[in-house]
């Protein structure tokens, strides 16, 4: 049953990073002026699908990654044109393209769907800042419904962790430490992403009730 398991989320992981988020190629940057303006940060251990849940997140059709750690977000992408893959030479831990020196590798992201617009995502958080554990759920939605009857907020981490609360008392943290996807979510497609290891995707849910 695990062997089974384990099957499924590694064709769930693939679907989710050849299926969905198309590769588009390697591009040419300029360093005063970036192709993709909006800087996500540098890690040490980035992967593609981390960049593009952070974009997804915040609502941008792009993702591009530079050096093997630098995360970009954009709504366009190419105004300096296209250039060999081989150019984009450094590769991310899981061995994806990963860009070059003044190359980005650029993905296409599936804008940010259902719930993250209807009942507002707020962003993701240290697991302290919402207290009440609800247990485990299987799906963003499920975790609103537990949430939405006494609280104004519901946060979900580790991919099927619910905890529910009233206040954010704690500032957001990098949107790309939101990076595990749901067991299951809109239309049974594992799209949505439900929070990190000790960090939550938490949901305003006043507008859900």
């Amino acid at each position: 049953m695990r062997a089974l398991f384990l099957l499924y989320y590694l064709i769930v992981q693939i679907t989710i990073i050849y299926g969905f988020n198309q590769y588009l190629g390697c591009f040419i940057d300029h360093i005063d002026n970036h192709d993709l303006e909006i800087f996500i940060g540098n890690y040490k251990h980035l992967t593609s699908k981390q960049c593009i849940f952070a974009c997804q997140k915040q609502n941008y059709q792009y993702a591009a990654i530079q050096h093997g750690s630098e995360c970009r977000c954009g709504q366009k992408y190419g105004k300096y044109g296209q250039v060999s893959d081989d150019q984009c030479h450094y590769s991310c831990i899981t061995s994806e393209k990963c860009g070059g020196d003044n190359r980005s590798s650029v993905y296409s992201v599936i804008n940010s769907i259902g719930l993250s617009k209807s009942v507002g995502y707020q962003g993701c958080f240290d697991n302290v800042t919402l207290g009440i554990e609800m247990g485990v759920v299987n799906s963003i939605e499920k975790c609103i419904s537990h949430c939405a009857t006494n609280y104004n907020y519901a946060g979900i981490m580790n991919g099927n962790a619910c905890r529910c609360g009233n206040h954010l008392n704690q500032p957001a943290v990098n949107s790309i430490l939101c990076n595990i996807p749901c067991d299951r979510s809109l239309n049974d497609m594992i799209i949505n992403c439900c929070g990190g290891l000790h960090v939550l995707s938490i949901y305003n849910v006043q507008n859900y009730r």
